[in-house]
């Protein structure tokens, strides 16, 4: 009998799942969040005033791990979109609309400091394109758009709300610092006829257009 009884112990053991045993390592992850800019001294806070506003959306893949201070920092790659825009008056009675296309890719380093908690840093490098519309009244409206490269980065933290075996979701918050070149966009009128059947021309131009400053974002993080 007690050799029977050792032999059904050993082999509930063996078929139990482990209750501590630690989840697999999440491998991607995916950001929805909003993107916050303050302009700040620069040229595109004569065309808007307000905040550049709009939507930020992330695919992050985990590296690798390091050893850090006896903690396991996650490095990661990630691809990121941005669409964000502000409204605006320029010299009293122009009214303005800048918009924002960043397309861009970087890195993210994950230091968990509790459980619960983790210090995130992220750099990233890209193309933005920038559109400019300028209206009055009944006039034709006038917009032009360009393609510029950007840099940013940014740190902050994340808390974790969930952690599953399959999924883990958390909260982020990040601050920090969005770098474009300046593009030019020139007053072109929407209903100006084709450039062959008209003569060349040179409309007015607002000069170089510099969308830099502070950047916050919060966003929900999925990690699968």
């Amino acid at each position: 009998m007690k050799t029977v009884a050792c032999l059904l112990f050993l082999t509930a053991t063996a078929d139990a799942d482990p209750v501590d045993a630690p989840a697999t390592p999440a491998t991607y992850s995916l950001d929805v969040g909003s993107h916050l800019r303050r302009f700040g001294d620069t040229s595109a806070a004569i065309v808007a005033t307000d905040q550049l506003a709009g939507v930020r959306l992330t695919l992050g893949r985990s590296v690798t791990q390091a050893k850090v201070a006896k903690r396991d920092v996650d490095v990661g790659v990630f691809a990121r979109y941005v669409y964000a825009g502000v409204g605006g008056t320029m010299f009293g009675d122009l009214e303005t609309s800048l918009s924002q296309h960043l397309l861009g890719a970087g890195g993210r380093v994950d230091l968990p400091v509790k459980r619960w908690l983790a210090l995130v840093a992220q750099a990233e490098l890209g193309m933005a394109r920038t559109s400019l519309r300028v209206t009055q009244d009944e006039m034709t409206p006038a917009a032009d758009a360009h393609w510029a490269p950007y840099a940013a980065a940014s740190i902050g933290g994340e808390l974790r709300l969930t952690r599953g075996k399959r999924l883990d979701i958390s909260l982020g918050l990040d601050f920090g610092y969005l770098v474009t070149v300046a593009v030019e966009p020139r007053a072109l009128p929407g209903d100006r006829p084709e450039e062959e059947l008209s003569i060349a021309t040179t409309f007015a131009g607002v000069g170089g257009l510099d969308t830099r400053g502070f950047t916050s974002s919060m966003s929900l993080r999925g990690r699968f």
